[in-house]
């Protein structure tokens, strides 16, 4: 879904921010970074088009799953403390 919000954003978005999403669409680690950027310019922008709100919802959809998943693996990896230890 990630590369699909990319390619959408290499269609619309334009001259040096479509330059940068051309050069790293294969580089997911980037696409963070990159999801910032097209957030920002869409919100400069002075007329937002139904396309380009698509496509920041699309890309704070991606933002929640990866924060959900992100915490889940957080809350099952941190070990749990023992009240009953003795200091």
């Amino acid at each position: 879904m990630q590369k699909d919000v990319m390619k959408q954003a290499l269609d619309l978005m334009p001259g040096k921010l479509k330059e940068e999403i051309k050069n790293n669409l294969d580089n997911t680690k980037s696409y963070t970074r990159l999801f910032v950027k097209i957030c920002e310019e869409i919100d400069s922008m002075k007329v937002k088009l139904p396309k380009f709100t698509a496509l920041k919802n699309d890309i704070l959809k991606i933002n929640k799953q990866t924060h959900s998943k992100t915490t889940d693996e957080i809350k099952y990896s941190v070990p749990e403390v023992s009240i009953d230890s003795k200091c």
